[in-house]
């Protein structure tokens, strides 16, 4: 039963990719609904943060997932999410604040229906401390096994807690860097808006995950996500973000919920500031709602702020990783 499992969870993750290549390849702009930052962007995030590792931390991280590399792990979170004994880890993708209110809460808003603890900033905070089995310096919220055995699940039997609790990080330190993955809880984070972009139909949210991204990957970097990639590190080592890698380091510490709280509350900020503004000429001061036509202005703008949260994503990856495997 464990071989079947797993054998249908990799066939899962095989397609769901090839679904993705395709639309890039083909017309730049895909309006498959996949969550947190798409593949492209996910995979993103893990490979670059992985480049940033020192070596012992890398070693551990590849023990651990079993010499998987980060990237190859990063959507992971995704495909399990999909399947009905993981539909409980849903509401650990992300964290939607009262609406308008342009700031996250932890009290008010890391819940999913009434039930507290239910959002990407814990989950974080929670998978860091189980990450390794000798880090533990919090109360561990919940756990992947109870949470199984709960809807009578089984786990697959090569994936350690330790592995699913690094690929959760993996994935939702990504999650957490999307503006609309701390959008407003009245349109599910930019999912029940129906907009444009470039005239293709796409929902508000997907134009955050994928739109932007499937883009300029076309229009930049001829279809070829490594280059992309490629220059994210060079940004972060030698580029536009160098001098503020220190910044982003301040607040690295994984099993503090405050401290990734500073990620959400930075996410909604901007998700008012610009996920949410349409920016184009005819725009009124009600932003894409008012006019859901997205076009050249709002690609440029925001595909700038979308650079900028996958790098810094990586950065705080990284981080968090080593202060949970540093010795």
């Amino acid at each position: 039963v464990h071989s079947v499992y797993q054998n249908s969870l990799e066939k899962m993750l095989v397609q769901y990719q090839r679904v993705v290549v395709v639309c890039v390849v083909a017309v730049a702009l895909c309006t498959t609904a996949v969550e947190g930052w798409g593949v492209f962007g996910h995979e993103t995030v893990a490979e670059v943060a992985q480049t940033l590792l020192s070596e012992e931390t890398n070693k551990a991280v590849t023990n651990v997932l079993q010499g998987k590399t980060m990237k190859s792990v990063a959507t992971w979170a995704d495909a399990v999410r999909k399947l009905p004994d993981w539909e409980w880890s849903f509401p650990l993708h992300f964290v939607d604040v009262e609406d308008r209110s342009c700031n996250y809460n932890y009290k008010r808003d890391c819940q999913f229906e009434g039930e507290p603890n239910r959002c990407v900033v814990a989950a974080i905070a929670n998978y860091s401390s189980q990450a390794n089995p000798s880090y533990s310096k919090t109360h561990i919220l919940f756990k992947a096994f109870d949470q199984l055995n709960k809807t009578g699940g089984s786990p697959p039997t090569n994936l350690s807690a330790q592995n699913m609790a690094v690929r959760f990080i993996v994935h939702f330190v990504g999650d957490i860097h999307q503006p609309l993955h701390t959008g407003f809880l009245g349109d599910e984070g930019g999912n029940l808006i129906n907009v444009t972009f470039f005239d293709v139909p796409f929902n508000l949210h997907s134009v955050w995950d994928d739109g932007m991204i499937n883009k300029t990957i076309a229009d930049l970097y001829n279809g070829n996500v490594d280059l992309w990639s490629k220059q994210l590190q060079h940004d972060i080592n030698d580029g536009e973000y160098t001098h503020l890698v220190p910044h982003w380091k301040q607040c690295l510490e994984g099993e503090n919920i405050k401290c990734v709280g500073t990620f959400a509350s930075e996410g909604s900020a901007l998700a008012c500031s610009n996920a949410y503004e349409c920016l184009n000429e005819s725009c009124t001061r009600e932003g894409v709602v008012e006019d859901p036509h997205l076009g050249e202005k709002y690609y440029h703008t925001n595909m700038k702020v979308v650079n900028y949260r996958i790098a810094q994503a990586a950065v705080r990856l990284a981080g968090i990783l080593e202060t949970i495997f540093s010795k």
